[in-house]
This record gives structure tokens, C-alpha cells and sequence, in this order.
């Protein structure tokens, strides 16, 4: 008797680098493997009567997926962003890590991505480090990743919120505002203690 195991497949960060400035088909087609679909405007996200998400983008592709980076993994919901066909962002909302024990709090995944992207691109910056959350970015490219954690919203709030945001700089609607906010910030990653 033989016992068949689906191997999973894991989205990662440069899988995510290589889709920007990729066509909606061409992104659709390269995630076919995670079930990609173009969402519909009611799916999009929207924010009171306003639709954020029209003013900068005309498309999303979404799916979840299992991201992986080192042996951090969690179950993941991923939505990269178009202008004009063209992918210009790719935002991963980091979900439960696979193996908890490991990775019980914000600090042990930020080390995990400090080390990792920084052993990678060697340029990581703290944007911000405060009690309002955390942004830390790597640039690579025309391309910045970032990694976020946000604090709880509230007490119904059931935690900390992690995300990996990859963005073309050269295509992104604020791409120069992105370009502008890393080199402004003057930490650098590499000297944080971990």
C-alpha cells in the first residue's frame, strides 16, 4: 500500500518579485498552481462609501496560498494590485504560522525576516519602529519588500497584524513617495539586535 502526499507549494518573495510588471494574464497563468483568480469589484476592498481601491488600482488578483521564507510558514492571503494590466504590487497578509511553537509571537518572525532579508539585500531600513507598528524595507532593484506588523485594532482585535509587501517603485502610482520614505530613513536593519 502506497501513501500519496501532495506536495505543497509555497509562494515566496521572489516569486512575487518576478510577477511585477507582469500582465493580469501572465500573473493569473504563473499562479494557476494556487488557484488565482481576478476578483470582482465587490470583493474589492472598500472603506466606508469611498472605494480606496479604484483611486489607486483598476485590478486584484487574489488567492491564499502558504508563504514561506526560511522555515517560517504560514497560510497566507496573497492580492497583487494592477495599473493599467501591469502588476505593481504584491501585498501577502501573513495568516497563523504552520508551527506555532516556533513562532508564538511578532518578535520571533521578525527576526526571521530581519535575518533572512537582510542576508539577501544587505540595504534593509526601518521605516518605522514604534508602538504603532513596525515597518522594515529592502530594496532590490526597482523593487522595495517590506515587512509590517501592526498592533492590535482594539480589544475584539484578535492580534498583531503581519504582512509582506513587495512594490515596483518604477510603476506603483506612489512609487517615488516609496523610493522618497526609504531613502529618508536613516536606521538601517543591520544594526538592530536581535
Amino acid at each position: 500500500m502506497s501513501t500519496h502526499r501532495e506536495e505543497i507549494r509555497f509562494f515566496r518573495i521572489p516569486f512575487a518579485l518576478d510577477l511585477m510588471g507582469k500582465s493580469i494574464n501572465e500573473v493569473l497563468e504563473q499562479c494557476s498552481a494556487f488557484d488565482a483568480t481576478l476578483l470582482s469589484m465587490n470583493e474589492l476592498p472598500r472603506v466606508g462609501s469611498d472605494d480606496v481601491f479604484l483611486e489607486l488600482f483598476d485590478a486584484k488578483v487574489g488567492f491564499h496560498a502558504y508563504f514561506e521564507l526560511q522555515g517560517y510558514q504560514a497560510f497566507s492571503f496573497i492580492g497583487i494590485n494592477f495599473v493599467n494590466n501591469v502588476a505593481v504590487e504584491c501585498i501577502v497578509s501573513l495568516g497563523r504560522p504552520i508551527n506555532p511553537e516556533r513562532y508564538s509571537s511578532e518578535y520571533e518572525v521578525l527576526k526571521v525576516f530581519a535575518h533572512s532579508l537582510e542576508g539577501l539585500y544587505h540595504n534593509g531600513r526601518v521605516q518605522q519602529d514604534d508602538q504603532e507598528g513596525r515597518v522594515y524595507t529592502w530594496k532590490k532593484g526597482d523593487n522595495v519588500v517590506s515587512f509590517i506588523s501592526y498592533p492590535p485594532e482594539g480589544p475584539a482585535d484578535t492580534g498583531v497584524r503581519l504582512g509582506v509587501q513587495i512594490r515596483d517603485t518604477q510603476l506603483h502610482p506612489h512609487g517615488s513617495e516609496l523610493e522618497h520614505w526609504y531613502n529618508k530613513a536613516k536606521k538601517r536593519v543591520a544594526k538592530l539586535k536581535f
